[in-house]
């Protein structure tokens, strides 16, 4: 598939919303990532914003899901369908239950816990609390079950105050940068329905013959 070029966050928005889902990196579906539909020109280029910084305002902006959601990668998702993900990848369920059927582990349940009593948290502050050992498997498993978003990245600054390095990301649960009731409309769905309803709508877009690979990126 080919989507159009995209040269800003605006138009970044625009396809977010028209397909629903947009991993950041290539995968099994050709064309279908925002690596591959950006120009070269916008990647690094000194004074030139590009895909880094768009990640960094979309996040911010809180209305389209940006987190590890594809496959433990990075990718987009509309306000529009990040609900039905989140209620097939739940399996339905709250976080607490999800914990009991042993469906998340207990550094997952460390880092949800913090988040929910502290509020949003950087991922640094989140590995000197619970340390470094196993925390990106936990901190992805917590995007892709879409317990846990990215909500902001904030930067180390020198001492002129000039920005450095990569942003740190700062993570909160999905309630809280979407609000409490963004599942209700789920609610009548079980999570293989909204699975399915999922799979028709991108293999509409990017045609039937990726089904195969549409259902393995969503799961």
């Amino acid at each position: 598939m080919k989507i159009q070029p995209i040269t800003n966050v605006t138009q970044l928005s625009q396809v977010v919303d028209s397909l629903g889902f947009l991993p950041f990196f290539p995968n099994s579906i050709e064309g279908f990532s925002l690596k591959e539909a950006t120009p070269r020109e916008y990647w690094f280029v000194k004074g030139v914003e590009g895909p880094w910084e768009w990640k960094e305002q979309i996040a911010k902006e809180g209305i389209r899901a940006y987190a590890k959601l594809f496959n433990g990668k990075a990718g987009f998702v509309s306000s529009e369908w990040y609900p039905y993900l989140a209620n097939y990848r739940r399996g339905g369920d709250d976080f607490q239950t999800c914990y009991q059927k042993g469906r998340v582990g207990h550094k997952e349940k460390l880092i949800f816990d913090a988040l929910q009593q502290k509020g949003p948290l950087l991922s640094s502050e989140l590995k000197y609390m619970f340390g470094k050992s196993g925390f990106d498997q936990a901190v992805t498993k917590l995007q892709m079950k879409t317990f846990v978003t990215n909500m902001d990245f904030e930067y180390k600054t020198d001492r002129f105050g000039k920005s450095y390095g990569w942003g740190i990301a700062l993570f909160s649960l999905s309630e809280e940068q979407y609000g409490e009731d963004f599942l209700v409309g789920q609610s009548d769905l079980l999570p293989d329905e909204s699975f399915f309803i999922m799979l028709t709508h991108l293999s509409k877009q990017l045609g039937s013959v990726f089904e195969k690979e549409i259902a393995r990126i969503l799961r």
